[in-house]
């Protein structure tokens, strides 16, 4: 699994471009493993698939005469409608939930930027240099063979972690973070090379 580091790839997020520090570069650039889009997908063309199965068990049971001014023919189709807008909202807002969900490590940063439905967004920001503990947990036969886990960050002083879930290769974000850290105990701001893809 590559990751992506070229500018280009934080085109939703050109503030952090602009605000990047002095001797910062970014080394990662990741965002959940393209199987959870994948089970999204899955979900919305079944929910797509379910009123024309029914449609056509109906129609093979019975032959029933259409009306183009029917209550019934107005009323069916409004509700259907209605039924594939809902769907296909849902299915945007989990393209954008996953999409605009992405995580950034830099030489000196680990960024946590969560969108939180259409007009919220949540970001956490953490000095590499305060991390204290980095743990890649990899569950399951299907996990195993795409390569993907949750990574876990304990922080120096804090309680609370910094948790990815479902992201592509944790142990090599893992390594990242631990190598990282160690140059940045080391000296202060680091000029290091990146990961490139």
């Amino acid at each position: 699994m590559t990751f992506k580091t070229h500018p280009q790839h934080l085109r939703h997020h050109p503030e952090w471009m602009t605000s990047l520090r002095p001797n910062e570069n970014v080394v990662l650039f990741f965002r959940r493993h393209w199987s959870v889009l994948v089970l999204r997908l899955f979900l919305f063309v079944l929910f797509a698939a379910i009123p024309l199965i029914v449609l056509f068990v109906f129609l093979q049971l019975w032959t029933p005469q259409f009306h183009p001014l029917d209550f019934f023919t107005i009323a069916a189709i409004l509700l259907l409608s209605a039924y594939y807008l809902l769907i296909w909202l849902f299915f945007l807002h989990e393209w954008l939930d996953y999409d605009l969900d992405v995580w950034i490590i830099t030489n000196q940063r680990i960024l946590d930027i969560e969108q939180r439905g259409l007009f919220s967004r949540t970001i956490s920001e953490l000095a590499i240099s305060q991390v204290e503990d980095v743990t890649s947990v990899v569950k399951g036969k299907l996990a195993t063979f795409l390569d993907f886990g949750t990574v876990e960050i304990q922080t120096a002083g804090e309680k609370s972690r910094f948790i990815f879930e479902h992201v592509p290769s944790p142990r090599k974000i893992t390594e990242t973070i631990i190598h990282y850290h160690s140059l940045a105990v080391q000296t202060p701001s680091p000029s290091v090379p990146r990961f490139d893809s």
